[in-house]
C-alpha cells in the first residue's frame, strides 16, 4: 500500500518494471528459501495472476470445444477448469464456496458465448468461438 501511495503522489522510485520489482523483492530477502513466496508481495500477486489466467484459458479451451447444442458445458468446463488450476492452492472455505457458487453462475452455452460476442448473431457467436479457439491454441 504504501508503495502504491507513493506512486499516485509523484513520489515513487522504485522499480519501474516487473522483472525490476521481483528482483527488489527477491534481494531484499522478503521471500523464504526453496521458493517460498512472502503473502503478501508481487510475486504472489503475480503468481495469482497466472493461475488466473490458466483458469480462464482453460475453460475457454473446454467450451470452444464443446457442442453447439451442449447448453450445460460452461458448468462443466468451470468445475474442470477450476478444479485443475485454482482448487489445489485454496483452502477448504474457499472450495466449498467455489463448488457451490460458479457453477450457479455459469450462463449456458449460447449465452455464455453471446455475451463475448459482438452481438447474439450466429455469425458473431461462431467468430468468438473462434477467438478463443485461437487464444488458447
Amino acid at each position: 500500500r504504501t508503495a502504491r501511495d507513493a506512486h499516485r503522489r509523484g513520489r515513487w522510485a522504485g522499480p519501474v518494471t516487473m522483472r525490476a520489482l521481483l528482483e527488489a523483492e527477491a534481494a531484499s530477502g522478503a521471500h523464504g528459501r526453496g521458493g517460498l513466496l512472502k503473502d503478501p508481495s508481487a510475486a504472489m500477486g503475480l503468481l495469482w495472476i497466472r493461475r488466473s489466467i490458466a483458469f480462464n484459458a482453460a475453460l475457454f479451451a473446454s467450451v470452444a470445444a464443446s457442442a453447439k447444442r451442449d447448453a450445460a458445458a460452461p458448468r462443466r468446463a468451470c468445475l474442470a477448469a477450476y478444479a485443475k488450476e485454482l482448487e489445489p492452492y485454496h483452502g477448504w472455505t474457499l472450495r466449498r464456496v467455489y463448488r457451490l457458487g460458479l457453477p450457479r453462475g455459469m450462463l449456458p452455452r449460447q449465452a455464455f458465448l453471446a455475451r463475448l460476442a459482438a452481438s447474439e448473431s450466429d455469425a458473431d457467436v461462431q467468430a468468438a468461438v473462434e477467438d478463443m479457439r485461437a487464444l488458447v491454441a
